[in-house]
This record gives structure tokens, sequence and C-alpha cells, in this order.
């Protein structure tokens, strides 16, 4: 099927002085492809406003995808809820060919899942939601292409300064040498506590040459 896209403008707001500097409707008649001219031939520059409606199913992926294909900048994704950016993190890798076992350095696509508890009700969210939040925030700090996929209630949650995030980050791949009580200070510093054994994520121990 072939897809149109015909330029308008559309109010963003009631306020009459913000607009859209683009706005694509996508019917049939055209392609994807002619939409991804369309947005290129605006030129618009980063603070500029588009806006992209009528496709359907992978359609929004795929356009994103083709879009925001060449590495360039950090990019974020705001879908509705968490089961729609599930998909979008599905569909994106799949269409930028990222395969779901890659290493955490080699992804692109990131997931920026919300906290899994009520607000107020004070528990604590669950270990793999706070890795995940923070692995994707250290991957957007780093990575210069990262694209990362949340919802609106992920981002209305309070994060920690990117200095103090980056302070209390540290990375090491098999092979590299680091010193036992450098690397008990550092786990120290970043809230985990030190016991004989370990029982629990969030502990470690160092026993002999080895940290566990």
């Amino acid at each position: 099927m072939r897809l149109r896209a015909a330029r308008e403008l559309w109010p963003v707001d009631s306020l009459g002085d913000r607009w859209y500097s683009l706005s694509v409707r996508v019917t049939e008649g055209r392609s994807i492809a002619d939409v991804l001219r369309a947005l290129a031939q605006a030129g618009l520059g980063p603070h500029g406003r588009s806006r992209v409606f009528g496709l359907r199913g992978s359609a929004s992926a795929y356009l994103v995808a083709r879009h925001l294909g060449a590495p360039s900048r950090p990019s974020v994704v705001i879908a509705a809820g968490a089961r729609e950016a599930e998909s979008w993190v599905g569909a994106l890798r799949f269409f930028l060919g990222e395969s779901e076992n890659a290493p955490p350095l080699e992804r692109r696509v990131h997931w920026f899942p919300s906290w899994d508890v009520e607000p107020l009700s004070g528990v604590s969210p669950t270990e793999e939601i706070v890795a995940e939040r923070l692995s994707t925030l250290y991957h957007l700090n780093q990575a210069k292409s990262a694209l990362v996929v949340t919802t609106a209630e992920a981002l209305l949650q309070r994060l920690p300064p990117v200095a103090a995030l980056l302070e209390l980050s540290q990375y090491w791949v098999e092979g590299e040498e680091a010193g036992l009580e450098r690397v008990a200070r550092g786990l120290a510093a970043a809230g985990y506590q030190r016991v004989p054994q370990v029982e629990d994520r969030g502990e470690f121990a160092v026993r002999g040459g080895i940290v566990d």
C-alpha cells in the first residue's frame, strides 16, 4: 500500500503563537519514503515540531527506525503505556536489526520502565526495575545515539543528578584488572552493603581474591 503525505499547519495547543512546523497526514497514495522525504525537506532544527498521524500497527515504529536509522544523537520515544512501550522496543529492535541478546554496550534501543509500585505506598520497586532504569540512564549519557523507549509515567518520577549517577557508575569488561579495595570502595559508595557472605541482591563480599 502506498501512502500520501500532505503538509499542513496545525495548532499545538490553545496558545495562538505555538504551532507545529510540519504536520504530515498519512493516507493512501504515498509510501513511508515520501513521509521521510517530507520531514527531511522541512529542514527542522533541534527545536522544530512535527506531527505525523494516520499510521497503523508497526508502521509508526518503522517510520521512527527509518527516520533515526543513522546514528545522530540520543532520542526518546514516549509510549502511551507499558504494554505499548514493550511493543515499541521489540519493533524498533527488529527494524534496526538489533538482536535481543546483544550486549548492553552494543544496544541502541533501551527500555526505561516506570516503578512497579503505587506512589506513596512506602514500598520500593523491584531490583529488576531499578537495574533497568539505571542501566538505561547510564547508556543515555554514554552512547551518542541511544534510542530510549519510555512512558509519561516513568518520566514523571524523579531521577538522580547526572553527575552523581556517572560518579557512582563503574563499568568493567572481561580481562580488565581492578584492585579489590577499589572495587569494594566503589560498591560501598554506590549503596551496596559489605557482608561476610552474600545472601541477597545489593550485598557484596570480599573473600581472598574474589569479590562476590
